[in-house]
C-alpha cells in the first residue's frame, strides 16, 4: 500500500465580525505518493511539483456531524506546496462558511486529496482545530482604537468610563441613562420618549419639526425673546405679563380677557359669536366671513366690502356708494329709485320685473340660471357676452345679424333655417367628431337631406366638400349635368336626348383605387403599402404559392368595403382590388412593364418586359406599371391592376409570330429536302451511265 506524506507549515485563522469568520489560511508540501526509480533503488518521500491536485475540507463539529465542506482545485508549485484559504473554495455544503457558529465547542478539520482528479479522495489528515477564530467569553482590552467594520451587539451593560466619539450614526433600541454630562456635536434623532429627570439647558434654538405637538405640563419660564412661526393652542389660563408679538396665526377656544390695549397687526378670525359691549373702532380693513349681527345702530363712515352673504332683516338705506362683490340675495322686495350698476355676475332665482318703461343696464355677463321670459324686444349691444346656463324659450322670431358661439350642445326640435353655419370644436362626439345629427324622435325619419336651390344642377355645384388644412382639398361629392356634356356630340346619336336628362352626382377623391379590408391568415403580421399578398380563402399573407388571388396593400382608396368592426380592425388589411395601387418592386421598371410577384413569398414584384412575358408568368400578373425606375433597387411603383390587360394577346401573338418563323424554317427545310433528292437522283443517274 501506498504512503500518503504530508507537512502542515502553517494553518492560521481571519475573523471578522461575531459569530464567524472570514477564512482559514491553508499552506501545505504535498510529498508524492510513488517512489521515484533511480538508478539501483526508489526513493520516497519526494515532493510532488507543479502538479494538478484536489484538495476537500470539511469541518465536524463535537457530535460528528459535517458543519461545512468544500472543494479546491489548485496547482502545486515547484516546490511541491500549495497556499489557500479555507472559506473560498467551491462549497459543497448547505452551510456557508460565514455561518459555521464559532462557540468554544470543539471542532475537527479533515483534509482529504485527490492525486489525480479522478473523484477518488483519500484522507490527507484529520486534526483537531484548537484555536479561537475570534474572542469568545473573554474580556477585550483595546489600549488603541478598535474598529468594527460590522454590527456589534452588546447583550449587557456597555459602559464608557471615559470620553467616546462616534463619528457616524449610533442607533438606541433601548432605554439609555446618562449620569453624567454629554456633550453631541453632531444631529440627535430620538425615535422614542426623551425623559429628562433635571434640568435642561438649552443655550442655541430649539425646533420642534414635522407638526409635532410638544406638550409642557408644569411651568414654561422664557426669560428671553421666543418666536413662534406657527400656531400656539393655550388650553387653559395664560399670563402675559409683557409685551407679546405674534406673527402667524393664533386660535383662542376658550374666552380671552385683555385688560389693556391689543393691537392686532395682521387678520383677525373670529369663528364664534363676539359679543361688544363698547365702542369697536376699525381703522383698516375688516373682513367678515360669518354672520355679523348687529342690534343697535351701525355707523359706517366708508366703505364696507362684504365677501359672503349678507342678510337684512330690516330697512337698509346707503346715501353713499355700496358695493357687492360677491352674491346679493333679496327675500322681500327692493326698491330702486336710482340706476343700479352690476359690473360682476348677477343671480337671479325668481322674477325680475323692470316696469314703467326702466332701463336696466349690464355692463357685465347676465347668467340666468332657470326660465326666462323676454315677451318684447331684448337687446344686447356693445358685443357684451350673455351666459345662459338653463333654458332660453323664445316665443316668437329670434334674429341672430352676428356670430352665434355656443360651447354646449344645441338641441334643435323644429325647423332651423341658417344661412351660414361654422361648427368648431375640439371633437368629442361619438368619437373624435365636432357634431352629430341624430334623430331623436319615434316617427322613423331619415337623416340629413342636402339640397341645391337651382333646377339644373352641375359640376359647379357641391354638394359636400371635404378639406384638411388650410386650403387643401381631400374630395367632395358634386353634381353633373349630362345635358352641357352632350351640346358638342355630332348629330344622328341616338338616345342623346334621354341620356341629356340624368343628373346625379360624382364622388371625387385623392385616392384612385377600390379596395376592401381583408382578414389576416396572422393576425400579429404587420404589411407596409404596397407589399404583395396572396388571398386564399379570403385571408392574406406573403404567401403567393397557389393564391387564389395576387394583390397589394392599397395607400388611399377612394372606396374602401368589407369594413371590419373597430375592436378587430388590426386583424385586417387595405387590399387594393381595382384601379392605381403602389407595388413594392425589387430592381429596375420601365413603364408599360408587367409586373409580377417575386415568387420568394417576401412581399415585393418583379418587372417583365411585354416581349419577355411568358405563358407561366400569367398566374403572378398583378398589373402594368405607369411608371419607372432605374437601377437594381426597391421602389414604389403606380401600377395598373383590375384593368383590362392584353398581356394573354401579346403571349400568343409572340407565340404566333415564333410558329410561324418555324414554319418558314420548316418549309424551308423542306425545299433544301427536295433539292437534296433531286441532286441524289441526278447523282445516281451519273453512277448507272
Amino acid at each position: 500500500m501506498k504512503k500518503l506524506y504530508y507537512s502542515i507549515l502553517c494553518l492560521l485563522v481571519s475573523a471578522v465580525g461575531y459569530s464567524q469568520t472570514d477564512a482559514i489560511s491553508y499552506q501545505a508540501v504535498i510529498l508524492n505518493p510513488d517512489a521515484q526509480q533511480l538508478p539501483g533503488f526508489d526513493v520516497n518521500a519526494t515532493v510532488l511539483p507543479d502538479t494538478d491536485i484536489s484538495l476537500r475540507f470539511t469541518i465536524i463539529n463535537e457530535d460528528g456531524f459535517i458543519e461545512y465542506k468544500e472543494e479546491h482545485n489548485l496547482t502545486t508549485d515547484a516546490f511541491g506546496m500549495v497556499n489557500l484559504y479555507i472559506g473560498q473554495g467551491t462549497r459543497l455544503s448547505d452551510l456557508r462558511f460565514t455561518e459555521v457558529l464559532w462557540n468554544g465547542t470543539p471542532k475537527d478539520l479533515l483534509v482529504e486529496i485527490d492525486f489525480y482528479k479522478l473523484g477518488e479522495y483519500v484522507q490527507l489528515s484529520a486534526e483537531s482545530l484548537t484555536f479561537t477564530p475570534q474572542a469568545f467569553h473573554r474580556d477585550i482590552i483595546a489600549t488603541g482604537d478598535l474598529d468594527v467594520d460590522g454590527v456589534a451587539t452588546f447583550n449587557d451593560d456597555f459602559v464608557i468610563q471615559g470620553e467616546t466619539t462616534i463619528n457616524n450614526d449610533l442607533e438606541i433600541t433601548g432605554n439609555t441613562t446618562i449620569g453624567g454630562n454629554a456633550d453631541i456635536s453632531g444631529n440627535v434623532t430620538i425615535g422614542e420618549d426623551l425623559t429628562v429627570e433635571g434640568i435642561t439647558n438649552l443655550n442655541s434654538e430649539l425646533f420642534v419639526n414635522n407638526g409635532s405637538a410638544t406638550e409642557l405640563s408644569g411651568e414654561l419660564n422664557v426669560e428671553g425673546q421666543t418666536r413662534i412661526n406657527s400656531g400656539i393652542e393655550i388650553t387653559d389660563e395664560a399670563t402675559i405679563g409683557g409685551n407679546v408679538s405674534i406673527g402667524g396665526n393664533i386660535d383662542i377656544s376658550g374666552d380671552q380677557l385683555v385688560e389693556g390695549d391689543a393691537e392686532i397687526r395682521r387678520r383677525l378670525t373670529v369663528l364664534l359669536p363676539t359679543t361688544l359691549n363698547d365702542d369697536l373702532f376699525v381703522g383698516g380693513r375688516t373682513d367678515l366671513d360669518g354672520l355679523l349681527t348687529v342690534d343697535g345702530f351701525a355707523t359706517i363712515g366708508d366703505g364696507i366690502d362684504v365677501g359672503g352673504p349678507v342678510t337684512i332683516d330690516g330697512d337698509l338705506s346707503a346715501t353713499g356708494r355700496a358695493t357687492i362683490g360677491a352674491q346679493l340675495d333679496v327675500a322681500g322686495r327692493t326698491t330702486l329709485n336710482d340706476n343700479l350698476t352690476v359690473n360682476a355676475a348677477t343671480s337671479i332665482n325668481a322674477d325680475l320685473k323692470v316696469d314703467n318703461g326702466g332701463i336696466a343696464t349690464l355692463t357685465g355677463p347676465l347668467n340666468v340660471a332657470g326660465k326666462t321670459d323676454i315677451n318684447n324686444s331684448f337687446s344686447v349691444n356693445n358685443a357684451s357676452p350673455t351666459d345662459l346656463s338653463g333654458t332660453l324659450h323664445v316665443v316668437k322670431n329670434a334674429v341672430f345679424d352676428d356670430d352665434v358661439l355656443i360651447d354646449g350642445m344645441l338641441t334643435v326640435n323644429n325647423n332651423l333655417n341658417l344661412t351660414n353655419l361654422t361648427v368648431i370644436g375640439d371633437g368629442g362626439v361619438n368619437g373624435n367628431h365636432i357634431a352629430l345629427f341624430e334623430n331623436t324622435g319615434g316617427g322613423g325619419a331619415d337623416g340629413i337631406a342636402i339640397r341645391i336651390n337651382n333646377s339644373t344642377l352641375s359640376s359647379g355645384n357641391n354638394f359636400m366638400t371635404f378639406y384638411g388644412q388650410g386650403n387643401y382639398m381631400a374630395g367632395r361629392i358634386e353634381s353633373f349635368d349630362a345635358d352641357s356634356e352632350m351640346e358638342n356630340m355630332p348629330s344622328g346619336i341616338s338616345n342623346s336626348n334621354s341620356i341629356s336628362r340624368n343628373q346625379g352626382i360624382i364622388y371625387g377623391s385623392k385616392g384612385a383605387d377600390y379596395a376592401e379590408w381583408l382578414e389576416k391568415e396572422n393576425p400579429s403580421e404587420d404589411f407596409m403599402v404596397g407589399e404583395v399578398v396572396g388571398v386564399k380563402g379570403g385571408k392574406i399573407s406573403r404567401n403567393t404559392q397557389d393564391a387564389d388571388h395576387i394583390l397589394t396593400i392599397s395607400l388611399a382608396p377612394i372606396v374602401l368595403g368589407n369594413m371590419p368592426d373597430e375592436n378587430r380592425k388590426n386583424d385586417f388589411e387595405k387590399v387594393g382590388f381595382m384601379g392605381q395601387v403602389p407595388v413594392l418592386v425589387q430592381g429596375e421598371v420601365s413603364k408599360g412593364d408587367y409586373i409580377v410577384a417575386s415568387g420568394k413569398n417576401d412581399g415585393y414584384a418583379i418587372a417583365i418586359a411585354p416581349q419577355d412575358i411568358k405563358l407561366n408568368n400569367l398566374k403572378w400578373v398583378i398589373g402594368k406599371a405607369w411608371s419607372a425606375s432605374e437601377g437594381n433597387g426597391k421602389s414604389l411603383i403606380n401600377v395598373s391592376v383590375g384593368l383590362k390587360s392584353n398581356e394573354l394577346i401579346e403571349i400568343l401573338e409572340n407565340q404566333e409570330k415564333r410558329i410561324q418563323l418555324m414554319e418558314a424554317r420548316l418549309r424551308s427545310m423542306e425545299n433544301l429536302s427536295e433539292k437534296l433528292k433531286k441532286i441524289e437522283a441526278r447523282v445516281d443517274a451519273i453512277d448507272m451511265n
